[in-house]
């Protein structure tokens, strides 16, 4: 059993733009900052090491609250990190998961204080618990498969949650079988151009990447896409109907998510607009090749004791509504069939959520969706902790939003891309994520560490927070 202490926490910024708009909810993303944490770990024997984190400060995701500006959600999450780092550092030694979760719940009670929600407290708890599990493989000379193969961490789950007091995790995480690669679920945002009559009047970047989605089908040939709705009901039916016309002409095999994103009041109102689009003889047939349905109530009503889901849609999941350790059960009483896995919730998170999909049986879900993840660490953790709960195909939206790795030194850029030389490609001198027929390909992740074997380059700044 391997304990730890954290003895030093460095939290470090990056500001990135947006090569094209981001659509999403009530917010249209043009610039934002990616998060660094870099975590010195000590085990009882007094051996150091290193280990790193990253993740998108993604605004109006965690707090959709209309009157936050994009720069208040940052700070909110730079809140995040900096209550989650005053609990973790010092102390006895732990293991990884006794460290999370002897500290989870004085976060939560500390972010409520100053009126952070839970999905936000779990922003910075999810950096750190990432790093430290990077820092303990590395220590152990291990990847990320096998350290949670071994369960390397002591994942307890009932230590959270009481659903899991005769459930034996060692066993479940033993059976646990990567994926050698993953299907690329493209995201269409609502304001992407899905033709070139889309482009007049666009500024269109000059970078050789897709734009459009005819260009994105060509270039990565997808089969499966993601699907952002407005909550407008007339302006959804609208764009399906092109979205459907745009995907069979090219292929007759594509499947697609919704994401509701939290646009509808209630599920009662949503499933009324359901209804019209699956009756609606235009999209009726392009409806039958829905996946899931993601988050379509707003998250405060997501739990409404009078909801009840019918059983002739597609499954219906959770995804900011998963703001605690038994959000998903909760879900599960009343009809919904899936939770997301987002590893800014917690990879903690999301293993103990794929176990209750494998006690539950196979009609039901755990999919991995995106929150803008950056080629480096940020992509590379997210693709292990996907492939590792052996889900098909992953939402991945920052590779086409973004120019690769286009916000950080040519030098780092080079190292990634010589470190993980079948994950990324050189374009235009800057380092990409590779799609080939609509895949990304996982052998790169498989070395000591969690999933990375280069890091990023923050010798010439200061960190934005030290705790130590």
């Amino acid at each position: 059993m391997m304990k730890i202490v954290v003895d030093q926490i460095d939290c470090f910024e990056r500001p990135f733009n947006l090569r094209l708009p981001f659509r999403y909810g009530i917010v249209t993303l043009e610039k934002a900052i990616q998060a660094f944490v870099r975590v010195r770990v000590s085990n009882t024997t007094g051996r150091y090491q290193t280990g790193w984190s990253a993740e998108v400060m993604a605004p109006k995701w965690f707090d959709k609250t209309p009157q936050l500006s994009n720069q208040a959600n940052e700070q909110q999450l730079r809140e995040s990190i900096r209550i989650a780092a005053s609990t973790y550092v010092k102390g006895d030694p732990l293991t990884p998961f006794a460290l999370h979760a002897s500290r989870y719940r004085a976060i939560v009670d500390n972010a409520g204080q100053i009126g952070l929600n839970p999905l936000v407290a779990s922003y910075g708890q999810a950096l750190l618990d990432r790093a430290i599990l990077d820092a303990c493989c590395q220590m152990k000379e291990i990847n990320f498969f096998d350290a949670i193969n071994t369960n390397l961490p002591d994942i307890k789950p009932s230590a959270l949650t009481a659903d899991f007091s005769h459930f034996d995790m060692d066993r479940h995480l033993s059976t646990l079988v990567p994926r050698a690669q993953l299907w690329l679920r493209h995201t269409i945002g609502m304001a992407d151009a899905l033709d070139d009559t889309d482009l007049i009047g666009r500024t269109v970047p000059d970078d050789r990447l897709p734009v459009t989605l005819q260009q994105v089908i060509s270039v990565h040939k997808p089969r499966y896409f993601k699907i952002k709705l407005s909550g407008n009901t007339i302006f959804d039916r609208d764009r399906l109907n092109r979205i459907a016309k745009t995907l069979s002409s090219v292929s007759q095999h594509h499947r697609f998510s919704l994401d509701g994103n939290e646009q509808y009041e209630s599920f009662e109102e949503f499933h009324e607009t359901f209804v019209q689009f699956r009756d609606d003889p235009s999209i009726a047939s392009f409806m039958r090749q829905c996946l899931f349905i993601e988050q379509p109530v707003k998250r405060e009503n997501t739990f409404c004791r009078t909801t009840r889901i019918p059983p002739n849609l597609p499954p219906v999941i959770i995804d900011e509504a998963d703001s605690g350790p038994d959000s998903f059960v909760e879900a599960l009483q009343l009809g919904y069939r899936g939770v997301s896995s987002k590893q800014c919730k917690g990879i903690y998170r999301s293993l103990i959520n794929h176990a209750r999909v494998r006690i539950h049986g196979p009609s039901f879900l755990i999919t991995a969706e995106d929150l803008t993840t950056q080629a480096g660490i940020n992509v590379q953790q997210d693709l292990a902790l996907a492939a590792l709960l052996g889900i098909e195909h992953i939402e991945k939206n920052g590779h086409f939003y973004v120019n690769g790795m286009a916000g950080a030194e040519a030098d780092e850029q080079r190292r990634f891309l010589q470190s993980h030389p079948t994950l990324y490609q050189g374009i235009d001198q800057t380092t990409h994520l590779r799609i080939i027929e609509g895949k990304i390909n996982l052998r790169d992740l498989s070395g000591p560490g969690f999933a990375t074997h280069a890091y990023p380059d923050f010798k010439q700044s200061a960190p934005v927070l030290q705790v130590d």
